[in-house]
């Protein structure tokens, strides 16, 4: 598990590093009358990345951990649990 968080350390250090500097080469290639929209294009796609990439993750790791959790799961014997009819 320390991996895992090791992992997402390393992802959100070099991310937090990254963005300011991708949104000013985005702002510098703007001319100044557009920098607001170029702002705002930059902040919708970073948001809409961030969400896609929560989803698309979030949905790996339940994969990964149902598969293991029905690895891991004793499978009830045939007829456990069922009240005998004959009686």
């Amino acid at each position: 598990m320390c991996g895992w968080a090791l992992v997402f350390a390393v992802l959100g250090v070099g991310v937090g590093m990254i963005d300011p500097v991708s949104n000013d080469f985005i702002l510098s290639a703007a001319p100044p009358d557009r920098a607001g929209a170029a702002a705002s294009l930059s902040e919708t796609g970073y948001e809409l990345g961030g969400a896609f990439g929560t989803a698309v993750l979030g949905s790996v790791l339940l994969a990964v951990y149902g598969h293991r959790l029905s690895l891991t799961t004793p499978r009830p014997r045939s007829g456990a649990g069922v009240p005998d009819q004959g009686a």
